[in-house]
């Protein structure tokens, strides 16, 4: 459906995670809205198309928000420990996957660094895409 860029645009709330007002950006004759903000996680989103009416009704249409006003320092400080355990984890499973070299003393094909590397990209890839609502049928998931 083409959207006449002169008349104004619907009515949209602002971003859940920073509160601004979203941006309008045109490409060709599709209008889209996103957050600008940099640094909140409604940025990394993917814009959705205003010409759509049933996305700019999902955009509109969200629960109440139980988020704090502010994070105390306890909160901030349990969430880094949570993330040093979870790098300490993934760094003990990558140093477990795959060795320096087999027990014959033949190299690893790949150093162990770059293997780390390709792990966390692998599952920062599967965690963007399920934040995006892609959740492929258990059998599917590693095969």
């Amino acid at each position: 459906m083409a959207v006449d860029p002169t008349l104004p645009p619907p009515r949209l709330e602002p971003c859940p995670w920073c509160g601004n007002p979203l941006e309008i950006t045109w490409r060709k004759n599709n209008p889209r809205a996103s957050c600008k903000t940099e640094g909140c996680f409604g940025f990394m989103r993917v814009a959705f198309a205003l010409d759509d009416p049933q996305q700019v009704e999902a955009w509109n249409r969200r629960a109440a928000q139980a988020v704090p006003a502010t994070l105390s320092d306890e909160l901030v400080d349990e969430l880094r420990e949570l993330l040093q355990d979870a790098k300490r984890a993934m760094t003990e499973l990558h140093l477990a996957a795959i060795p320096d070299e087999s027990a014959e003393g033949v190299p690893a094909i790949i150093p162990p660094e770059a293997f780390r590397k390709f792990v966390d990209s692998h599952a920062m890839l599967c965690f963007c895409m399920h934040q995006r609502g892609h959740n492929p049928p258990e059998g599917a998931r590693h095969g």
